[in-house]
């Protein structure tokens, strides 16, 4: 007997929610299919099509589990667009784009 197992890229993940603070946000977000591979994640915050963070590379446990990371750097008061990429060694898959707007330095 002999069994075939196909392998892809993984499907994108779900962004359950980000919260904006001052100069940082938190994202939280849930994978999906690993495309048959295991798959890390990253955690992106663009401003004006410009990349102004980047979490490290998160690695799935394998649990169906909500992740999260916050992302540092960011200006007060700035509209940004986040989105999470899951990884394997097959592609990448990026979640929809939540937007958020930092909250006003003092």
């Amino acid at each position: 007997m002999v069994i075939l197992s196909l392998k892809g890229k993984p499907d994108p993940p779900f962004i359950g929610q980000v919260t904006c603070y001052t100069r940082s946000a938190m994202i939280k977000w849930t994978p999906s299919f690993n495309g048959g591979d295991s798959q890390t994640f990253v955690a992106l915050a663009f401003r004006i099509q410009q990349e102004d963070s980047r979490s490290p590379p998160i690695a799935d446990s394998g649990m169906h589990r909500e992740y999260e990371t916050q992302l540092l750097n960011l200006q007060p008061s700035t509209k940004y667009t986040f989105n999470v990429v899951a990884q394997n060694k097959l592609g990448n898959a990026s979640s929809e784009k939540k937007q958020c707007e930092t909250l006003k330095g003092m």
